[in-house]
């Protein structure tokens, strides 16, 4: 799955990523990737042992730029008065696109408070500057056995790269 987007040597920032597994997958195919993983949870840097970052994404974030920002079931957990500075974040951090999964409308799950059609997604982010990949969204979808992925993921690359 990782090889669709990323490649060895790229960078790549995963905002909400838990204790990291989603790092730890892609580092064990892509070994070169720069993985830079961050949580909101209070202890997420004792716990990993330092392998993930504390961050409250509903502020700005002063982290590094990367190539991509990942962000897995993540915005759904968000209140909407926070949304606009999550995306903010998306968009900053990232040289060539974002990789992201959130809960549509009709998806079911726990503290789900702001959950989005794809449609109101995808204004959003083309309207500061990505398209939609479609083909790499439904290989995405195709290659993963979590159910809420095989209809979530979409993958949104920069109309205009932004320069290392």
């Amino acid at each position: 799955m990782s090889q669709l987007l990323f490649k060895d040597g790229d960078s790549v920032t995963d905002l909400g990523a838990g204790v990291g597994q989603a790092g730890h997958a892609l580092r064990a195919k892509l070994p070169k990737l720069d993985y830079r993983g961050c949580d909101g949870t209070g202890n997420v840097e004792d716990y990993t042992q330092g392998f993930m970052k504390f961050a409250d994404l509903t502020f700005r974030m002063p982290l590094e730029v990367s190539d991509w920002v990942l962000s897995l079931g993540v915005g759904e957990h968000i209140l909407h008065e926070f949304e606009k500075e999550v995306i903010r974040n998306f968009h900053v951090l990232n040289r060539k696109g974002v990789l992201l999964s959130w809960a549509s409308l009709k998806q079911g799950g726990f503290n789900h408070v702001n959950c989005h059609l794809q449609v109101y997604l995808r204004k959003i982010l083309a309207a500061l500057g990505y398209e939609y990949d479609n083909a790499t969204s439904k290989a995405f979808r195709q290659s993963t056995v979590v159910l809420w992925f095989q209809e979530n993921l979409m993958v949104f690359r920069r109309k205009s790269l932004i320069d290392a």
